[in-house]
């Protein structure tokens, strides 16, 4: 199994969505908290998604919310390390090339 490593960015962003989320949507707030954590346990047994937007970066695309989380594979010498670098919403203009500025 792979480590997993959460940039600050990647925690920021992911705290955030739940904290924004929560007092509106309780419910939903812990179902994408579930849903998110679901997904990065999965990274570390079969890396999946799409090729990220950013050169040597992948995809996974939360089900049911309009979230993404973008990651990368790093190599180790105990086989590996999925790196978090983002908890990006959809609708946030995110170009190729380049990752969202805050407030996009």
């Amino acid at each position: 199994m792979r480590e997993i490593v959460w940039s600050d960015e990647a925690r920021r962003e992911y705290l955030g969505a739940l904290r924004y989320l929560a007092p509106r949507n309780p419910v939903a707030a812990l179902r994408l908290r579930d849903l998110i954590d679901s997904a990065v346990t999965d990274l570390a047994e079969r890396p999946g998604g799409r090729r990220g937007r950013i050169d040597g970066t992948f995809e996974k695309i939360i089900p049911k919310f309009p979230y993404i989380v973008a990651y990368a594979l790093r190599a180790t010498k105990a086989g590996g390390r999925i790196v978090i670098l983002g908890v990006i919403h959809t609708s946030r203009d995110w170009m190729e090339g380049r990752w969202p500025e805050a407030g996009d």
